[in-house]
């Protein structure tokens, strides 16, 4: 490192001027450009600095650069979504469209249901009563007395 000229642009400066303005001494302001190509003139570290400064400029500028898509990718891209989006509502439509065949199963499954409760109800046996079942007790009685165990015309 150097002592600081007259002009006060010295190594530290070039470093705080490096990270603001970048490797390239061609977009910096003239006059500081001016000052930092005369410190380099100089002294062999600022120049190593804007050499280096300039090399990961460089990289970054290659690494961040985009990937070039010609119409052909994006037409493809474009597609796929339209695509995507097309099989889903095909999907979602055929999943709640109510179809015949649904319905009729519907009420086959529902009419089904309905015959085995009644069918169990009928011959499980009367809570209480050993041996009874419902159709047995209704011949005397009403099916409410008969499930339930108590005559609603009973007073509790």
């Amino acid at each position: 490192m150097t002592d600081r000229p007259a002009g006060g642009f010295d190594c530290a400066t070039l470093a705080a001027a490096l990270d603001r303005n970048g490797g390239d001494l061609a977009r910096w302001p003239a006059a500081l450009a001016a000052q930092a190509e005369a410190l380099a003139a100089r002294d062999p570290a600022a120049r190593q600095d804007i050499e280096r400064a300039a090399r990961l400029e460089g990289l970054i500028g290659t690494l961040a650069r985009p990937q070039p898509l010609d119409a052909a990718t994006i037409g493809l891209v474009v597609s796929g979504l339209h695509d995507r989006h097309r099989r889903r509502e095909r999907a979602r439509e055929h999943i709640w469209r109510a179809t015949p065949r649904f319905a009729l199963a519907s009420i086959a499954g529902l009419t089904l249901c309905a015959m085995v409760g009644l069918g169990l109800g009928y011959v499980a046996p009367v809570p209480g009563e050993t041996g009874t079942s419902v159709a047995a007790n209704t011949s005397n009685q009403d099916i409410a007395t008969a499930l339930l165990g108590f005559d609603p015309g009973e007073s509790l």
